[in-house]
């Protein structure tokens, strides 16, 4: 086993621009460079020559790790030429970790559980060691220019991964199952999520379908009565009324129609949220909530404040637009003679519609 380590050191020697001095178990020695040593790395017993011949790098870690190989002088000299002396990771690396995937697998959520335990519930006094206090994130941070503590870089991380996934306010972020692997958990949140955007498209569905049904039998109704009603009339009505002003009035019936199904509801709604936010506030901050119902209060009297100019605009929208139908009225009827007044009246009546719309 002595001659697989020694060819390995042999190819890190070679590999790296500095000098470094390797004792093996039964005193060798080996220099690859006439130079004062950077370190110096002493195998204190066979069986660390073992773990480096059969995992290579990786057995060297942990054998140093257990006491079974020293390192005198420059660590960092050390490191770095393990890392580019082309160590290799050894013939029984890769056996080895299918055997551990094999037992330690995450397949089953007990032994997910298990593995998170063992390897996450080693208690916070253990992680403040050599973790940040008091996040102790088990990541690497982000260390923007100007970071001067592990502190810092984490919480830098945490804004840069917040402002990456668009995280808002009151939101957060389950990686649960990414984290162990369990792939039961990721299962449940996706069919959660389907079931999520299903009971959505349906219910939309719904709705829509029950507003259409409404819609269309006030539509009809509405139209109905307004025609029996207009049939009623003495025909001296008629003649003071003109047409345009008869059908304005039908076609005002869409504006009925959506104050019906849409604003009243939207209204209903808007005022059942005004009563539950308002109960939360209280209960959490009453200073907020005396803001929330000021504000709410405000936002009223503005409404009611502009509610009489809004019922002047209507009228008069009214009847500019009862004007534009009964030009247009004019102009059809009179097309075989169709003259040029007609068509400025026709002009002069659209342009004044849309001066009351701005």
């Amino acid at each position: 086993m002595k001659s697989i380590v020694a060819q390995e050191i042999a190819k890190m020697g070679g590999a790296v621009p500095f000098a470094f001095e390797v004792t093996f178990a039964d005193g060798t020695t080996y220099r690859n460079r006439d130079e004062p040593a950077r370190f110096a790395l002493r195998f204190r017993n066979r069986a660390a020559e073992w773990s480096t011949a059969a995992f290579g790098h990786v057995g060297m870690i942990e054998s140093y790790i257990e006491g079974g190989i020293d390192v005198e002088g420059d660590l960092n000299a050390a490191f770095e030429a393990g890392l580019n002396g082309g160590v290799s990771s050894g013939v029984m690396v890769n056996h080895r970790n299918r055997w551990h995937e094999f037992r330690r697998s995450n397949a089953t959520w007990e032994q997910a559980k298990e593995n998170a335990r063992v390897h996450y519930g080693l208690g916070a006094d253990f992680y403040r060691l050599w973790l940040d206090d008091p996040y102790m994130m088990y990541t690497c941070g982000y260390w923007a220019e100007g970071t001067t503590s592990l502190e810092q870089a984490q919480i830098n991380k945490i804004e840069h991964v917040c402002r990456k996934v668009r995280l808002a306010k009151g939101e957060s972020v389950v990686d649960i199952g990414i984290n162990t692997r369990n792939l039961n958990f990721v299962y449940i949140i996706l069919i959660a999520q389907t079931a999520l955007i299903l009971g959505r498209v349906s219910v939309e569905f719904i709705r829509s379908w029950i507003l259409l049904h409404i819609s269309t039998r006030i539509n009809i109704s509405i139209l109905t009565d307004f025609l029996i009603k207009l049939m009623k009339l003495p025909m001296s009505f008629f003649d003071t009324k003109m047409t345009g002003d008869i059908m304005q009035r039908m076609n005002d019936q869409k504006n009925i129609q959506s104050f019906l199904t849409g604003s009243t509801l939207s209204t209903v709604f808007s005022m059942f949220n005004l009563l539950v936010f308002s109960v939360v506030l209280a209960y959490y901050n009453i200073g907020v909530f005396f803001v929330f119902a000021v504000s709410s209060a405000l936002y009223i009297g503005w409404i009611v404040l502009f509610l009489k100019r809004r019922r002047a605009l209507n009228y008069k929208s009214f009847e500019v637009s009862a004007k534009n139908q009964s030009s247009i009225v004019q102009l059809i009827g009179g097309m075989r003679k169709a003259d040029r007044q007609l068509i400025l009246g026709w002009k002069h009546c659209v342009t004044s519609a849309m001066c009351t719309s701005i």
